[in-house]
């Protein structure tokens, strides 16, 4: 991997965990979050309160995709080292893509 792409996938790291602790704050932490745009894998390790061990999340071969004017993000495989995490996230993000946000929409088809 190149330096530009490490810095790329650094950054949007960065970007996307703010994100995601924002999202999860009520429940948990993010202790690990990673992106590999050249191998399309995201690494997300999580504490949610109550828990003694974190929960490990990992998304490969994922996309983004226009469905009309909106861009969703897709992806083929994901894996959590809970089962039943396991099983909720193939069915809820696994099964049926997710919605982009506008405002991050174009950004996001550019970068990831």
């Amino acid at each position: 991997m190149s330096l530009v792409q490490q810095g790329k996938d650094k950054i949007l790291s960065l970007f996307l965990r703010a994100r995601i602790a924002e999202l999860v704050k009520d429940f948990g932490s993010v202790v690990a979050f990673s992106i590999d745009t050249a191998q399309r894998s995201i690494s997300l390790d999580l504490q949610l309160k109550g828990e003694t061990q974190n929960l490990e999340v990992r998304i490969s071969d994922y996309a983004i995709e226009r469905k009309g004017d909106r861009r969703v993000f897709k992806c083929k495989e994901i894996v959590a080292s809970r089962e039943w995490v396991d099983i909720i996230l193939k069915r809820l993000v696994k099964a049926k893509p997710i919605e982009i946000p506008e405002e991050y929409a174009e950004l996001a088809e550019r970068l990831l």
